[in-house]
């Protein structure tokens, strides 16, 4: 399943990042660890009070259009 990016914000060098659909997370197994966005992997920024389909992660630049691949370990 794959989730698009559609909206961006920045702030001092962390980009939060809003997703077309909630990413789901049913169990601690599925915890995802990084995620891999044009072939680059980034670390998580926790984040509280989302709605599910935010994510945060530091960088900048332009995300918007491109897909979010969820790992659980660095491939």
């Amino acid at each position: 399943m794959a989730h698009k990016i559609i909206e961006q914000w920045h702030f001092n060098g962390i980009s939060v990042l809003r997703l077309d659909k909630e990413k789901i997370v049913r169990n601690a197994s599925e915890d995802y660890r990084l995620y891999r966005i044009d072939g680059v992997i980034y670390k998580p920024v926790m984040m509280s009070h989302t709605d599910g389909k935010c994510i945060a992660i530091k960088a900048e630049g332009n995300f918007i259009g491109k897909e979010v691949e969820f790992l659980k370990e660095e491939q």
